[in-house]
């Protein structure tokens, strides 16, 4: 049974980010009809991205589909920007999370989103020599993502609710 939700979760991950990655001139179909993307996704220049070919090196493909799960696709990334999208900040904070992630895997996520810059390290106000983690524009990107994520999960798989709110009593989605 968790195998065949794992799989209907990657499904459900792919196709948004399809939604979100495919140009104009790409689309062989009417599939995408109607679906808006930003300018930037409508074939307008964008600045190269600067990474090293070192990391190009690493990657399994150029396409952006592919890439993008590469980076977002596990099991517990999105949950992660998840929590740090409804405020939390702190290492105990996103443990106490109902999917019960386990510390060393936490610390890997926590530090492929700082390394890709989706996520910022800081120090605590809260906790003195403690530091504490936030989106950084490029993470809080992924806001509309997660808002389409949540939806068609409420829309399409039964027993699912909405419990997290943000901390300013705001909806994902708004």
């Amino acid at each position: 049974m968790q195998n065949a939700s794992s799989n209907l979760y990657f499904a459900s991950i792919l196709d948004k980010v399809k939604q979100w990655t495919t140009k104009t001139r790409f689309r062989p179909d009417d599939r995408y009809a109607g679906v808006s993307l930003p300018r930037a996704k409508q074939g307008a220049a964008r600045p190269q991205n600067n990474t090293s070919s070192a990391h190009n090196e690493n990657r399994r493909s150029v396409c952006p589909v592919a890439c993008t799960l590469d980076l977002l696709g596990d099991k517990w990334t999105l949950l992660v920007v998840r929590d740090l999208m409804y405020g939390k900040s702190h290492f105990k904070e996103f443990l106490a999370s109902p999917e019960r992630i386990a510390t060393n895997i936490l610390a890997e996520r926590l530090a492929r989103l700082s390394a890709s810059g989706l996520v910022e390290r800081y120090p605590s106000s809260d906790i003195a020599g403690r530091e504490a983690y936030r989106l950084t524009e490029k993470g809080r990107s992924l806001q509309g993502l997660m808002a389409q994520l949540r939806t068609w999960g409420l829309d399409h798989i039964d027993g699912t609710d909405a419990r997290l709110q943000t901390d300013s009593s705001k909806s994902l989605s708004d």
